[in-house]
């Protein structure tokens, strides 16, 4: 199934493809150590995770902004390939302020 048809399937029936893939993930990122203490919420078709992995801070006392640690970024790298191949979807993952990391499919 081509991603077209993932999208026009997806158009016609709700977002069931893109649903499955979103809790296929958040599965996939609570079974790692890193994803054990992490927080998960889920709205509007985004994928919300705080704390998981390792994070860097700058030594200033506002660690609001800390830096994804380049060892959790290669695997959430990993692990989102994994997901996209498996159902045929695009994922964009960005971090954020105070730890979180949001997942959006496309």
């Amino acid at each position: 199934m081509k991603l077209q048809t993932i999208i026009e399937y997806n158009d016609d029936y709700g977002d069931v493809p893109l649903h499955i893939a979103l809790e296929d993930l958040k599965q996939t990122l609570e079974r790692t150590p890193e994803g054990r203490q992490a927080d998960f919420r889920n709205y509007e078709g985004d994928l919300d995770t705080r704390y998981f992995g390792d994070w860097e801070g700058d030594g200033s006392d506002d660690d609001d902004w800390e830096r994804l640690s380049d060892k959790t970024g290669k695997l959430i790298d990993h692990l989102v390939r994994h997901i996209e191949r498996q159902h045929r979807v695009k994922i964009r993952w960005s971090p954020g302020e105070k730890n979180y990391i949001t997942f959006r499919i496309a």
